[in-house]
C-alpha cells in the first residue's frame, strides 16, 4: 500500500518517526522555503557598522526544515575591492551532511557590472536568500 499518515502515540514501540517524517508534514500546507510573516522581525537584514549587516530575529523554512533566530545576529562582509563593486548574498543554508541550517555570507565577484551570487539548490545543500548587499 502506498499510504502514509501520522502521527499516533507509540504503543510498545510500534510507531517510530524520524525528522523526515515530521518535516514532510509541512508539504502542501506551506511552502518548502521562505520566511514566516509575523514571527519576530521576519529575519530582516539591515546595514550595521563598518562592514557588518544584522539579521533580525524570525523564523523560516529551508528545504522543509524550520530554523528560528531568537535574537539578532551580526555578520561581517569581506573588504570591498578598490575599483569594482560586487554583490554579497546573505542566506540561510540547509546542509544535509552537517544536519543544520546556518546563516551564510557568500562574497560575490567584483566587476564593473557585478552579478548576484546564485543560491545553492542541490540535494545536499539548499539556500534561501534573505538579502543581496551591493
Amino acid at each position: 500500500m502506498a499510504i502514509t499518515f501520522g502521527f499516533f502515540n507509540s504503543v510498545n514501540d510500534d510507531r517510530l518517526y524520524n525528522a523526515e517524517t515530521f518535516n514532510n508534514y509541512f508539504e502542501g500546507l506551506i511552502s518548502q522555503n521562505g520566511v514566516f510573516d509575523n514571527v519576530g522581525n521576519e529575519l530582516a537584514v539591515a546595514v550595521g557598522d563598518g562592514l557588518t549587516v544584522t539579521v533580525a530575529d524570525g523564523k523560516a523554512l529551508v528545504n522543509s526544515h524550520w530554523v528560528k533566530l531568537s535574537a539578532a545576529e551580526t555578520l561581517t562582509l569581506a573588504t570591498a575591492h578598490n575599483l569594482f563593486s560586487r554583490y554579497d548574498m546573505i542566506s540561510l543554508r540547509w546542509n544535509a551532511a552537517t544536519r543544520d541550517v546556518t546563516l551564510q555570507v557568500t562574497t560575490g565577484t567584483p566587476a564593473s557590472t557585478p552579478v548576484r551570487p546564485t543560491p545553492v539548490t542541490s540535494d545536499t545543500e539548499y539556500e534561501i536568500v534573505l538579502a543581496y548587499v551591493l
